[in-house]
């Protein structure tokens, strides 16, 4: 099994859990399942990506557990389920690592985030392109 089915494997653990946790947006968990969360942590902290666990990112600051990412995702997009139509602009305030605006990323024209640790903004911008995500705006402010 090569790294990268591994970690959709994972991927799959982790948005089966959410669902028996109750998450019902079948558009929310295959993007848990599309987003790979190890790539926003940490080296030491990767084998622990898939786990329902917030985990720390640095600066005093933590990557949010899984459900809660899911949870707020789903009770954004609720009213748009039914149209098929992605959200306008969605503002972020606080990037963190940027896995939250990835998820977003998926169900926005746009999402415009703000981060003020410098750190973490310009490592979230990397991650961001590496993925090929184009419709996030990441700021650097307070």
């Amino acid at each position: 099994m090569n790294d990268t089915s591994k970690h959709q494997g994972l991927r799959n653990q982790l948005a089966n859990l959410l669902e028996e946790k109750g998450i019902i947006s079948k558009n929310v968990l295959d993007a848990i399942r599309l987003i790979p969360r190890h790539l926003f942590l940490d080296e030491a902290l990767a084998s622990r990506a898939y786990e329902d666990l917030a985990l720390p990112i640095g600066h005093q600051q933590t990557i949010s557990q899984p459900y809660i990412v899911a949870r707020m995702t789903e009770l954004l997009i609720q009213n748009e389920r039914l149209s098929q139509r992605p959200l306008g602009a969605v503002l972020e305030i606080g990037t963190g690592c940027g896995y939250q605006t990835a998820i977003l990323s998926k169900f926005s024209e746009k999402v415009i985030s703000i981060e003020s640790i410098k750190p973490l903004h310009e490592k979230a911008k990397h991650i961001l392109k590496d993925l090929k995500i184009r419709n996030a705006e990441l700021l650097h402010d307070d």
